[in-house]
């Protein structure tokens, strides 16, 4: 999946309507991913599956990256 990931965002070409925003980034590293976030691996849990976030971490990714994405600095 990151191997796909680096080929996207090396693929992608922005423009004054679109950009590329690496989720991955925001919760993966060579360490390895996220599972879960804060002291409680239950309500921390970051994803439901494969590919969709939980609330918390949707929320943890907006504030990380999405805000500043979206409304600017």
């Amino acid at each position: 999946m990151l191997d796909k990931n680096r080929e996207l965002a090396s693929n992608f070409r922005p423009d004054d309507v679109q950009q590329f925003v690496n989720v991955m980034d925001v919760f993966c590293n060579s360490d390895g991913c996220l599972t879960y976030l804060g002291d409680d691996i239950k309500q921390g849990v970051t994803t439901w599956d494969y590919g969709h976030l939980t609330p918390v971490a949707s929320d943890y990714l907006a504030r990380q990256i999405l805000i500043d994405k979206i409304v600017g600095n």
